[in-house]
């Protein structure tokens, strides 16, 4: 892999690390997604996209067909 397509790659999911999450925050976020049915991730992109008036992104699934029956 080029180092042009590696950077493009990292860049479409990026990962971030959020420190100093309040014991409230955590405690709401995480009720949050309980009461959504999400994960704590999902519950949190959302919370992330609503507060910037962002739609919501359809999740991109994987395609697996190439190793389905394997």
């Amino acid at each position: 892999m080029n180092t042009t397509a590696a950077c493009s790659a990292y860049n479409r999911r990026m990962q971030y690390t959020i420190r100093n999450i309040s014991p409230s925050l955590d405690a709401a976020m995480r009720e949050e997604a309980r009461r959504q049915k999400l994960s704590l991730n999902q519950a949190v992109l959302r919370a992330l996209r609503n507060s910037l008036g962002l739609s919501e992104e359809p999740e991109r699934l994987r395609d697996l067909s190439a190793i389905a029956g394997s």
